[in-house]
């Protein structure tokens, strides 16, 4: 296996795009498990179910990947600690999701109608959010690594952090606001499933938790 991130190792953002990749994959179908649930379609969500779980196992293969193929070099052109942080945060992305969708395939979780809305306002902040850090970290996958190319990646990840704080400030109110819908309109429900739905909310939130910290992380090593 090659050395990653050596002064002469392959990129080490190439890997570690791949497996935000499979995150953010895993964070659209858990949208899309979102408009199933409140569809009541339950053989689409345990397709979806399945394929979160297929998407999740491919990014455990490529973070053990990255872990044995790290250099351990201190001549290393990104530190071994930075690069197992930002797998770890992209991770746990991955993992929430699974969570969640194994959470809502559990039974037949019913969403008060009037939670409908804020549900999926929730869940598309938080894809905003992975996929604003995607966006951001395919910039340092470029084959072109002059100076150059390197100090403007550097001047613009400050303004992309503080995108990505925004939207998972962003994501920590819509999570309020659903709360408050759901409890208000508990009755529309069952007591399970509001439960269920609680703990769906707060994964969600651990999800943007996760890729704010990936993005401080790569904020780092952006200026290193």
């Amino acid at each position: 296996m090659k050395t990653i991130g050596g002064d002469f190792g392959p990129n080490v953002f190439e890997p570690l795009y791949e497996h935000l990749c499979k995150a953010r994959l895993c964070t659209e179908l858990i949208t899309e498990c979102v408009d199933a649930l409140m569809s009541r379609d339950r053989a689409r969500m345990e397709e979806l179910a399945q394929r979160i779980s297929e998407a999740e196992l491919q990014a455990d293969h490529i973070k053990l990947a990255i872990r044995h193929g790290l250099t351990k070099s201190i001549f290393a052109a990104v530190r071994r600690t930075d690069v197992l942080q930002i797998v770890r945060y992209q991770d746990r992305i991955a993992d929430r999701a699974e969570d969640i969708a194994k959470l809502l395939a559990l039974r037949d979780t019913r969403v008060p109608p009037a939670a409908h809305e804020s549900l999926r306002s929730l869940m598309h902040s938080v894809l905003q959010t992975v996929t604003t850090l995607c966006v951001a970290v395919q910039r340092f996958v470029s084959s072109d690594e002059r100076p150059s190319s390197a100090a403007a990646r550097a001047d613009a990840m400050p303004d992309v952090l503080e995108h990505i704080h925004q939207l998972e400030n962003q994501s920590d109110h819509c999570i309020e606001q659903f709360l408050r819908t759901l409890f208000q309109h508990e009755s529309s429900s069952d007591p399970i499933s509001v439960m269920l739905l609680f703990q769906t909310a707060r994964l969600m939130g651990q999800m943007a938790d996760a890729a704010e910290n990936a993005a401080e992380f790569y904020a780092a090593v952006s200026t290193e």
